[in-house]
Protein backbone atom coordinates (compact mmCIF):
# COMPACT_ATOMS: atom_id res chain seq x y z
CA UNK A 1 0.00 0.00 0.00
CA UNK A 2 1.39 3.28 -0.59
CA UNK A 3 -0.57 6.73 -0.35
CA UNK A 4 0.41 10.53 -1.85
CA UNK A 5 -0.25 13.56 -0.07
CA UNK A 6 0.03 17.26 0.30
CA UNK A 7 0.04 19.64 3.01
CA UNK A 8 0.47 23.03 3.88
CA UNK A 9 2.83 24.07 7.48
CA UNK A 10 2.39 27.35 8.52
CA UNK A 11 6.03 28.60 9.42
CA UNK A 12 4.80 31.57 11.93
CA UNK A 13 2.65 28.64 13.78
CA UNK A 14 5.65 27.43 14.96
CA UNK A 15 6.46 28.41 18.40
CA UNK A 16 10.37 28.84 18.68
CA UNK A 17 11.07 25.85 21.92
CA UNK A 18 9.04 23.11 19.64
CA UNK A 19 12.49 23.28 17.54
CA UNK A 20 15.28 20.99 18.95
CA UNK A 21 18.73 21.54 19.15
CA UNK A 22 19.03 19.80 15.33
CA UNK A 23 16.84 22.29 13.96
CA UNK A 24 13.63 19.66 13.48
CA UNK A 25 10.34 20.40 14.77
CA UNK A 26 8.38 16.91 15.92
CA UNK A 27 5.26 16.73 14.81
CA UNK A 28 2.00 14.39 15.00
CA UNK A 29 -0.96 14.18 12.29
CA UNK A 30 -4.64 12.48 11.83
CA UNK A 31 -5.88 11.82 8.93
CA UNK A 32 -9.74 11.90 9.12
CA UNK A 33 -12.47 10.03 7.51
CA UNK A 34 -14.17 13.26 6.06
CA UNK A 35 -12.96 16.16 4.70
CA UNK A 36 -13.26 19.71 5.67
CA UNK A 37 -15.15 22.68 3.82
CA UNK A 38 -11.69 23.08 1.68
CA UNK A 39 -11.15 19.63 0.77
CA UNK A 40 -8.74 18.95 3.64
CA UNK A 41 -8.69 15.46 5.53
CA UNK A 42 -5.07 15.94 7.29
CA UNK A 43 -4.36 17.92 10.25
CA UNK A 44 -1.35 18.57 11.74
CA UNK A 45 0.18 19.55 15.14
CA UNK A 46 3.51 20.34 17.48
CA UNK A 47 3.75 17.14 18.91
CA UNK A 48 3.10 16.67 22.92
CA UNK A 49 4.75 14.71 25.34
CA UNK A 50 3.14 12.24 27.59
CA UNK A 51 2.12 15.04 29.96
CA UNK A 52 1.05 17.42 28.01
CA UNK A 53 -1.45 14.86 26.70
CA UNK A 54 -2.33 13.81 30.42
CA UNK A 55 -2.89 17.58 31.37
CA UNK A 56 -5.32 18.06 28.27
CA UNK A 57 -3.31 20.93 27.16
CA UNK A 58 -4.46 22.23 23.82
CA UNK A 59 -2.82 20.95 20.66
CA UNK A 60 -1.07 23.71 18.20
CA UNK A 61 -2.18 23.17 15.24
CA UNK A 62 0.39 23.92 12.54
CA UNK A 63 -1.04 22.82 9.16
CA UNK A 64 -3.54 21.15 7.11
CA UNK A 65 -3.63 18.63 4.29
CA UNK A 66 -5.02 15.86 2.45
CA UNK A 67 -4.36 12.75 0.89
CA UNK A 68 -4.75 13.04 -2.95
CA UNK A 69 -3.91 9.63 -3.90
CA UNK A 70 -4.01 6.07 -2.40
CA UNK A 71 -2.71 2.81 -4.47
CA UNK A 72 -5.95 0.97 -3.37
CA UNK A 73 -7.88 3.23 -1.58
CA UNK A 74 -6.77 2.63 1.79
CA UNK A 75 -4.00 3.71 4.32
CA UNK A 76 -3.57 1.21 6.53
CA UNK A 77 -1.24 1.29 9.40
CA UNK A 78 2.36 0.54 9.36
CA UNK A 79 3.94 -2.23 11.43
CA UNK A 80 5.91 -1.10 14.31
CA UNK A 81 9.64 -2.02 14.26
CA UNK A 82 11.16 -2.42 17.45
CA UNK A 83 14.98 -1.65 17.37
CA UNK A 84 17.50 -3.27 20.49
CA UNK A 85 19.94 -0.61 21.36
CA UNK A 86 23.46 -2.84 21.66
CA UNK A 87 26.63 -1.44 23.76
CA UNK A 88 27.80 -0.56 20.31
CA UNK A 89 25.10 1.74 19.33
CA UNK A 90 24.90 3.48 22.56
CA UNK A 91 28.41 3.89 22.74
CA UNK A 92 28.17 4.99 19.21
CA UNK A 93 25.42 7.87 20.13
CA UNK A 94 27.53 9.15 22.72
CA UNK A 95 30.84 8.96 20.28
CA UNK A 96 32.83 6.94 22.54
CA UNK A 97 34.57 3.60 21.65
CA UNK A 98 32.69 0.34 21.38
CA UNK A 99 33.11 -1.46 24.65
CA UNK A 100 34.83 -4.81 24.54
CA UNK A 101 32.74 -7.95 24.37
CA UNK A 102 32.82 -9.97 27.41
CA UNK A 103 32.04 -13.48 28.57
CA UNK A 104 30.67 -12.52 32.15
CA UNK A 105 27.47 -14.14 33.44
CA UNK A 106 25.68 -10.66 34.43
Amino acid sequence: MSALGTVGIGMNKIPADAVNEKGYVNVDFSINDETDQYGNNVAFFIRQSQEEREAKTPRVYIGNGRIVWTKDGVVTVADKVEKQVTNADFNASRNEAPVASTDLPF
